[in-house]
């Protein structure tokens, strides 16, 4: 009887074992699963949700210049500080960052010419949703591949964080200044040629405008893409367990 006892406590403590070693091993691919799952969500129906805002906030500094505080100066000032940040803090390469914002210039002016698809009366599909993911393909790829010089960060605090984690505030931070400031660089130029008789209105849509929601959905879209790359090395890496 005693021995029966003592038989199903070891086998009820390795089956806990068990389930306390899967769990260690598959959290961080669960967890990414969760994280690239709602994120991927959230930057869908961002759009549809400022699109019941109308907030403006006009700041006119001449006759043929004026911009909307949320529309255009505040995702300015972020996307700035931003990349502040991901040069002089996180040391990223100042001719890797010039040439993602040249693709985030051609993809916007590629894509703001493409029409709305609507699946569904809830859901939209805007091009802006569609150049958020495709430039945080980019940016990750980029940064994960060995774009960081993040090892020389004059911060010491960053440097006491795991390479995975350093690399993904590095792309955060590029990801957040170059869409927004590329979003802002077409709506100058290209909206200036198009209405200099009658002046232009930076980022006049206020909260509903392309450049705030890129402001808004970049660091979601590049969370999404970060979680979707853990995702993918923690299943190849339990394949190579099991071989």
């Amino acid at each position: 009887m005693i021995l029966d006892t003592r038989a199903r406590r070891r086998k009820q403590s390795t089956n806990s074992t068990r389930i306390g070693t899967w769990w260690h091993i598959q959290k961080r691919l669960i967890l990414s699963l969760i994280i690239a799952f709602v994120t991927f969500i959230v930057v869908l129906f961002i759009p549809a949700i400022t699109s019941l805002t109308d907030v403006h906030l006009r700041i006119v500094l001449s006759p043929q210049w004026s911009f909307d505080l949320f529309g255009a100066i505040l995702p300015a000032i972020t996307g700035i500080v931003f990349f502040v940040m991901s040069l002089w803090i996180l040391r990223f390469s100042v001719i890797r960052y010039g040439a993602l914002f040249c693709v985030s210039v051609t993809s916007i002016l590629v894509f703001t010419s493409v029409e709305r698809y609507s699946f569904s009366n809830v859901a939209v599909i805007e091009p802006v949703q569609v150049m958020s993911f495709l430039m945080s393909i980019i940016v990750a790829s980029i940064v994960f591949a060995g774009g960081s010089s993040s090892k020389k960060s004059k911060t010491g605090l960053i440097m006491k964080l795991k390479i995975a984690k350093r690399k993904y505030l590095l792309a955060l931070l590029v990801m957040s200044s170059c869409f927004p400031l590329g979003s802002l660089f077409v709506d100058i130029s290209v909206g200036n040629a198009l209405s200099s008789f009658v002046g232009h209105y930076v980022g006049g849509a206020g909260l509903n405008d392309g450049i705030f929601i890129s402001a808004l959905i970049s660091p979601l879209a590049i969370t999404c893409i970060t979680a979707s790359i853990i995702v993918i090395q923690e299943f190849l890496k339990n394949e190579k367990k099991k071989l």
